[in-house]
């Protein structure tokens, strides 16, 4: 299963840069990820370890302040934050002023941390297409110019 989520990896920037449809577009994929299945899946994993590192790290920071200065945590300071630094599921619908605080901070780190994933498959989508295919973005803008 995970060498199709590999392979189909760039679905979604296929489809907006290249304009074919669904089938095309997963088949186009899995023709750019052939041969360097290992290296894609490589860069996938640090996009995501990136993306998942920034959100802990902008939700803690938030959470730590908030339970340093009095604001959130109903127990000892460092309970709290260790419950902040805990990566196990927890949950955080909000049923006190407490936890609707800390929802909207993970909230405000998820809206941030979200588009790194996406940004970071559509730049390897490019590399990609550079390696295998000379595509220069610099030449395809020079030759739209001309066009207009």
């Amino acid at each position: 299963m995970l060498y199709y989520l590999i392979g189909w990896i760039f679905y979604g920037p296929v489809i907006l840069n290249e304009k074919w449809t669904t089938g095309q577009s997963l088949e186009r994929s899995k023709i750019l990820v052939r041969g360097t299945w290992g290296r894609i899946f490589g860069i996938v994993i640090a996009i995501l370890l990136l993306d998942v590192a920034m959100y802990y790290i902008l939700g803690n920071s938030v959470g730590v302040v908030l339970a340093l200065s009095g604001i959130v945590g109903d127990g000892s300071i460092m309970e709290t934050i260790g419950d902040l630094f805990s990566l196990r599921y927890t949950d955080l619908r909000p049923t006190s002023l407490e936890t609707l605080i800390m929802y909207i901070v993970y909230l405000g780190a998820e809206a941030f941390t979200l588009p790194i994933y996406a940004i970071g498959v559509t730049l390897l989508y490019f590399d990609v297409r550079i390696r295998k295919e000379g595509f220069d973005i610099e030449m395809r803008v020079r030759n739209s110019q001309d066009l207009m």
